[in-house]
């Protein structure tokens, strides 16, 4: 006897063979309080007959979203039901194929094979309030009663409120969700806020799970006009983070897929350009440069995903090749593990020297990714066709120096789940990451000369 808590998130859990016995059920998400904590859950193989329990699912626990997640089933898991919508979204009841589930299914609403209930998850910037209109959302906007009811006014008719840093939700990326149709048109009511958005329908393995094609058409209705465009459950994903909560991968990476483009379109943007694309991994080596440190404005730019964390050196190379705007690492050079950087448009005759970093680069090298090349940082370097040595002169840079602080004059700020760095709201200072293993007082103690802030780990102290 007991209950099953599952997590939240914007993706899908899978739930497979599992008995439930006495009064057990099942309860989710927990602590999953925001709109895109729009889990699919996809119930597989269940064994109820055994349970005694007068509710077997039950939408939301601990104050856990219980509005935009979904229940899911292929076989009889679900009483024959192929999905499972939250009771808080009643316009379901008006949909054919769908009803009342009952006590049983925590009185969400049942749907059939006919009605592929799957999630929509809108990213990018806050548009404040924004309205889809279409099936499952036909009826007259109402309140919920629980505690964080302000997120889901009106969610029954299809408002869908943002939730992100901006918002006060400190464990999302920013965004929007709400349960749609698969095989349905809807109109969505927004307008352009001046940055990319992306729109997610769904997953790859639920669709692939569920044997048929996951694509929903929009009429995106703007105050510059309207487009017709589809969401598919089959696009991309490559504008998710490695490592939240660092949020979405910087806009030119962003696929932003028909949707996307097509609000861009309509808002009057210009075109997207693309990223510069590297060599294939085949046709590089790694270089090894003892001592450089490159960071913003100092010979390198962050590339996505910028500090990996402390681990095994291959395992760096590894992320930067993955990466596909990645060109090196900057590591700490005495220990392995190491602390971990992204790096790319390095120059490295532009980057610091006698460092305790090394700069990892991929060249170009007929002898492909199994060379490894440790090059001279000697200053003047001969021709690179006879070696690959490199000077490591640092080129003149200006900057303009913060006041100078007594003790006790300055005032350290906490902002409580951001990260900034190069190209995301801050420059790296000298020294960038001055230890792994330091107390949080002695970091902030560290922050000298052009440092205006430190970025830390939550949680470690000491720590990064």
């Amino acid at each position: 006897d007991g209950w099953m808590l599952l997590p939240g998130g914007p993706f899908t859990f899978w739930i497979q063979n599992v008995k439930m016995a006495g009064w057990s059920h099942i309860q989710a998400p927990q602590h999953g309080f925001a709109p895109t904590m729009s889990v699919q859950y996809v119930l597989e193989a269940m064994d109820w007959l055994e349970s005694t329990a007068a509710t077997r699912l039950r939408f939301g626990s601990s104050g856990g979203n219980p509005v935009t997640m979904i229940y899911l089933a292929k076989d009889n898991s679900m009483g024959g039901y192929h999905a499972l919508v939250s009771p808080y979204l009643n316009g379901f009841a008006l949909v054919d194929g769908c009803t009342a589930a009952g006590e049983l299914w925590d009185n969400g609403y049942g749907c059939d094979a006919k009605v592929p209930v799957r999630r929509l998850n809108i990213w990018g910037p806050d548009m404040g309030t924004i309205k889809l209109l279409g099936p499952g959302y036909e009826v007259a906007a109402e309140k919920p009663d629980f505690w964080n009811s302000e997120w889901y006014d009106g969610a029954n008719a299809g408002h869908m409120h943002y939730d992100g840093p901006d918002a006060g939700e400190k464990f999302t990326r920013g965004g929007y969700a709400t349960p749609v149709i698969t095989g349905r048109a809807y109109e969505l009511q927004l307008q352009w806020s001046g940055s990319d958005v992306v729109f997610e329908l769904s997953d790859h393995v639920v669709e692939e799970y569920f044997g048929a094609p996951e694509v929903v058409d929009l009429t995106l209705i703007t105050p510059q006009g309207q487009v017709k465009c589809q969401v598919k459950a089959s696009a991309s994903r490559a504008f998710q983070a490695k490592f939240p909560p660092e949020g979405l991968l910087p806009e030119g990476r962003w696929e932003l897929g028909d949707c996307g483009e097509k609000l861009r379109e309509i808002a009057g943007q210009p075109p997207r350009v693309a990223p510069t694309t590297r060599a294939p991994i085949s046709n590089l080596a790694w270089i090894r440069y003892p001592g450089l440190n490159c960071y913003g404005g100092v010979g390198a730019d962050s590339a996505p995903g910028n500090h990996m964390g402390v681990i095994d050196l291959a395992d760096c190379k590894s992320y930067c090749e993955e990466e596909p705007e990645c060109t090196g690492i900057i590591v700490t050079s005495s220990d392995d593990p190491v602390g971990c950087f992204l790096r790319k448009n390095i120059v490295p005759e532009d980057c610091g020297s006698n460092s305790p970093y090394d700069l990892w680069q991929l060249e170009l090298s007929s002898s492909g990714p199994s060379l490894t090349t440790t090059a001279s940082t000697s200053s003047p370097s001969p021709p690179p066709t006879t070696t690959l040595t490199q000077s490591t002169t640092p080129r003149s840079t200006t900057s303009t120096p913060r006041p100078t602080l007594t003790p006790g004059e300055g005032t350290w700020q906490l902002h409580e789940g951001l990260n900034c760095y190069s190209g995301n709201g801050a420059d790296i200072a000298n020294g960038d990451l001055v230890s792994s293993e330091m107390s949080l007082d002695e970091c902030q103690a560290a922050c000298l000369e052009d440092c205006e802030g430190v970025v830390v780990v939550r949680g470690e102290d000491p720590g990064r």
